[in-house]
């Protein structure tokens, strides 16, 4: 193929419509996916738009936008839209091309069509196949392509490509800013007037400050990936370096936000470290932290914290030293208390704003909580107040350091085991970050949410919530297992599927290690003794849930709520005839039961009934999880009980695991109370990952359509799902559907 230099009078009719703020046509291949369609749409209102979807689940950008790189302020389009994915296009590479081929051809009859990619080695694979499948097949139609990449052009076949320098890759930031005047000088009367309309002032068309607020018309939308990329075309027309690097640190920020820890780093080591405003400098040193959390090791991102704490003013310290105790609570360091406390006194003393206040106390109130293993100090009683005033700001355009508190205050509402009440919490933080595009903070409330509903027995629920935010995080670049997989882990577990509990755990087990999160560590080893005790195998679960013990004994998060270990680890010890380590246990647990916690008080009497055989003890612990609302936890005392001889304990014992479709212990409940075997449930465990979100996207209440669009699927492939659904489950309908969903507890 023959890359020209200048582009043809067709393709340079198309340039200059673009240029005037008037793209003819606007091609999107790719899913909608928070906002970011809609965000895209808004640059372009008068122009014929065709929107393609793939037939994969974006990974490096979650759409692919062939326009200009402006991002033209105003409202949305009423103009008209194609959108090949409601129109019964098959979802293959092929089909998508051949119906994209038809669009283009029909509209390159009358008029040339420009298609611009500003970065086509972030396109995901799939939008680029179909791109490229379609530019094969035009050959003589006047559509032009207009790309930037930091990697070769793959072949396209005969279609004229325009390339900004002139050669097969480029840096696309260089290319904008040698032809700013231009590109976006021309555009600048048409988007000042927009902005205008809508009480944006742009001073004297300047093109720096027109990208800038396209960028937060973006971020306003919840588009926070296309905001960084845009900050970052922004940056390189900066008028002087304090700017740019300012304008990076934005950048940065909204990469990370979007779940995108690589480009962030690309855009902080441009922003660097010594920014000019205090604010800045300890925005950016926060935002550090976070990365290297995730990146390096927890202990060298509380150590630069902690030093750059050292250089800033007193209030912008004090930012610092709550993010420095998340980090140390995470990593179960023993000064995570301290430097809350420290932050507090800090913001207190310089008359810090309300917000810094108030997130040192919960964070203060979080680490005291964290590491209380008796009755819960007077001074965090009294905190739990704020709890109130955090959830009550949570909700549309909430703040993102009001969702990193309603993060820490949910988590402190499920240690307490106010389940509702954290549920809500989670919810709330879910959905606002959804809505703004705080891709990360979503992730983390949707697995918090899960262990709780873990916790109480709605699997269905724990099982899609935990795996949406493990597959996410394993998908954007970050070291392979986090919260998510843990949790997961626990529910296959619990339903038998062991191979693959221990796969999820494992990798978050060896990301914990690697990054010094001991905390994460002990969750997912956790999961790991479960997982054994699942396949029959206590004597291998006694490892890694000695190691959960050591961390909580020792100076990590103590609090019996943070993580219910004490019961796998008493099994295994049974099991294995190790009753001295077991009596001991016995004993941590009665001190642990007297500070009031409901859970620490059941696993105490079941000890109690496992070391004496003792009916009674194992009727109140299964009592009192029962009124915990843990009907897993509450099913094996009743199996511990049923192995003493008590028939009637076995068969509400059996009946409850099967209703949970937990088949390890199926099986042992029938073996113990001498029962006959039970046909295999139909569960919500025998779906696929994929079958199971769209199962539960359809019991809420979602058409077809509608599922499709929250799930990014295409509506046939929704179908497909819902007939291995109907088949798998034994059900003819949705509403059959909707009862079995209540029945396994995913109301």
């Amino acid at each position: 193929m023959e890359r020209v230099a200048e582009p043809s009078d067709e393709v340079l009719d198309a340039v200059d419509d673009i240029r005037a703020g008037r793209p003819r046509v606007l091609v999107v291949v790719g899913d909608a996916a928070d906002h970011t369609l809609d965000a895209t749409i808004a640059t372009c209102d008068d122009a014929d738009i065709v929107r393609v979807p793939s037939h994969a689940r974006e990974r490096a950008l979650p759409y692919a936008v062939l326009v200009t790189l402006l991002l033209r302020l105003g409202p949305l389009p009423r103009g008209p839209l194609t959108d090949l994915a409601t129109q019964g296009v098959g979802e293959s590479t092929v089909s998508l091309g051949v119906a994209l081929i038809d669009h283009l051809s029909a509209r390159a009859e009358k008029r040339a069509i420009l298609l611009v990619v500003p970065r086509l080695d972030l396109v995901d694979v799939a939008s680029t196949d179909v791109l490229l499948f379609a530019m094969n097949r035009l050959e003589n139609a006047r559509v032009g392509l207009l790309a930037g990449t930091r990697t070769p052009l793959p072949d396209i076949g005969d279609a004229e490509v325009f390339l900004l320098d002139g050669e097969p890759s480029f840096s696309p930031d260089l290319a904008v800013e040698e032809r700013v005047d231009e590109v976006l000088a021309p555009a600048a009367p048409r988007l000042t007037a927009a902005a205008d309309v809508d009480g944006v002032a742009v001073a004297d068309r300047d093109p720096f400050l027109i990208v800038v607020r396209a960028g937060e018309r973006a971020a306003a939308q919840g588009a926070r990936l296309a905001a960084a990329q845009v900050w970052s075309t922004a940056a390189t027309l900066a008028p002087d370096p304090p700017t740019a690097a300012a304008t990076y640190l934005r950048a940065a920020a909204a990469a990370w936000d979007a779940g995108r820890p690589d480009i962030a780093v690309e855009a902080l080591g441009e922003a660097g470290l010594d920014l000019a405003d205090p604010a800045e400098r300890a925005a950016a040193a926060i935002l550090e932290g976070q990365i290297l959390t995730w990146t390096t090791s927890a202990e060298a991102a509380r150590t630069a914290l902690l030093a750059r704490a050292e250089d800033l003013e007193p209030e912008h310290a004090a930012t610092l030293l709550v993010s420095a105790a998340a980090i140390a609570t995470m990593a179960a360091h023993a000064d995570a208390e301290d430097l809350a406390r420290r932050a507090l006194r800090t913001a207190r003393a310089c008359g810090a704003s309300a917000t810094t206040v108030l997130s040192a106390q919960i964070m203060l109130t979080h680490a005291a909580l964290m590491r209380c293993d008796g009755a819960i100090p007077r001074e965090v009683t009294a905190a739990f107040e704020l709890g109130d005033e955090v959830t009550d700001q949570i909700g549309p355009g909430a703040e993102r350091d009001v969702l990193g508190m309603g993060q820490m205050v949910g988590f402190d509402q499920m240690i307490r085991e106010e389940w509702r009440a954290a549920r809500t919490t989670f919810g709330g933080v879910l959905r606002a970050a959804r809505q703004a595009g705080y891709d990360g903070a979503a992730r983390f409330a949707a697995a918090m949410d899960a262990e709780v509903a873990w916790r109480i027995g709605r699997w269905p629920e724990a099982r899609a919530g935990a795996l949406s935010e493990a597959e996410f995080v394993a998908g954007v670049g970050r070291r392979a297992g986090t919260w998510g997989d843990p949790t997961y882990a626990r529910v296959e577990a619990a339903l038998g599927h062991v191979e693959l509990a221990v796969e999820h755990a494992g990798r978050s087990a060896r990301s914990a290690d690697a990054l010094g999160l001991e905390a994460l560590g002990a969750w997912s080893r956790h999961a790991l003794g479960l997982a054994a005790l699942a396949d029959g195998r206590p004597e291998d679960a006694i490892a890694p849930l000695e190691w959960v013990a050591q961390v909580a004994l020792s100076s990590g998060p103590r609090h019996p709520g943070i993580l219910w270990w004490h019961g796998d680890l008493l099994e295994a010890y049974v099991a294995t005839g190790r009753v001295v380590e077991a009596t001991r246990l016995q004993r941590r647990l009665e001190a642990l039961a007297r500070s009031g916690n409901a859970w620490c008080a059941a696993i105490c009497a079941r000890a109690e009934g496992l070391l004496r055989g003792d009916r009674s003890a194992l009727t109140r612990s299964a009592q009192k999880l029962d009124a915990l609302g843990a009907p897993f936890e509450a099913a094996r005392s009743r199996l511990a009980l049923a192995e003493l001889g008590d028939r009637g304990a076995a068969t509400a014992a059996l009946g409850a695991f099967t209703s949970l479709g937990a088949a390890p212990w199926v099986e042992r409940a029938r073996l113990a109370g001498g029962l006959a075997p039970v046909a295999e449930p139909t569960t919500l465990a025998n779906l696929t990952p994929a079958e199971l979100r769209v199962a539960l996207a359809v019991g809420r209440g979602r058409t077809t359509r509608e599922a499709a669009s929250e799930l990014a699927l295409s509506p046939r492939t929704v179908d497909a799902h819902l007939q291995a659904i109907y088949r798998k489950l034994q059900v003819r309908s949705r509403t059959q559907l909707a009862l079995v969903l209540g029945e396994r507890g995913t109301d």
